[in-house]
């Protein structure tokens, strides 16, 4: 467990966390979380990446991406006062392994409660970027935005997503993405390479 391992605690508290943790692993693709049930226990992303989306009534919109790579590899989902729904869903975007560590532990220790404020600070961080991002970006800055935080997760420079994809995580329609797609390949700044999924970006 690298994040626990990493936390300044003392070795007996690392050692209990790692005895009551639950360890899972996920495919890509895969919900392992849904917006409106209950949780009440804090995830520690070993390995992979997770996507973080606001669900609403007939879409959805992807707000960020959890990993150890982005120093965001914490999410906790604390019911302290009172049983409250999950706002958000979780989907892994590469497989992926979670230590899913029982709530009562990071209230028991000062050093678990102290960790997590620096990691709901990162969150929000996040969380007010993807709200600027929707509300100061034009459509076609935010797709460009969206295919090179894809890129971040390959090992070279090309990407497998479709036109649904991308429409579905920005919540907007596919006959918008398509246009703009069609307009990034036109002024040279994507090459799709074959039939709407593969796509490389073209690095200036």
């Amino acid at each position: 467990m690298r994040l626990i391992e990493e936390l300044n605690l003392d070795q007996n508290i690392k050692e209990l966390i790692k005895d009551k943790a639950i360890i899972k692993s996920y495919k890509k693709g895969e919900c392992i979380l849904t917006q409106g049930v209950y949780k009440n226990e804090t995830a520690f992303i070993e390995s992979g990446v997770i996507k973080v989306y606001k669900e609403f009534r007939d879409s959805s919109l992807l707000l960020y991406y959890l990993s150890n790579e982005l120093n965001n590899g914490i999410i906790s989902f604390m019911n302290v006062f009172g049983n409250t729904p999950i706002e958000i869903s979780l989907v892994t975007q590469s497989e992926s392994t979670v230590y899913w560590v029982p709530n009562y532990l990071i209230i028991k220790f000062f050093a678990l409660r102290l960790a997590m404020s620096n990691i709901y600070r990162i969150h929000n961080h996040s969380l007010m970027k993807a709200l600027v991002k929707v509300t100061f970006l034009s459509l076609k800055e935010r797709i460009m935005d969206y295919l090179n935080e894809q890129n971040q997760f390959c090992q070279n420079d090309t990407i497998i997503v479709t036109n649904s994809m991308i429409a579905k995580d920005l919540n907007v329609s596919r006959e918008a993405v398509s246009r703009i797609m069609k307009s990034l390949e036109k002024e040279g700044k994507i090459c799709r390479k074959s039939k709407h999924v593969i796509i490389s970006i073209i690095n200036n």
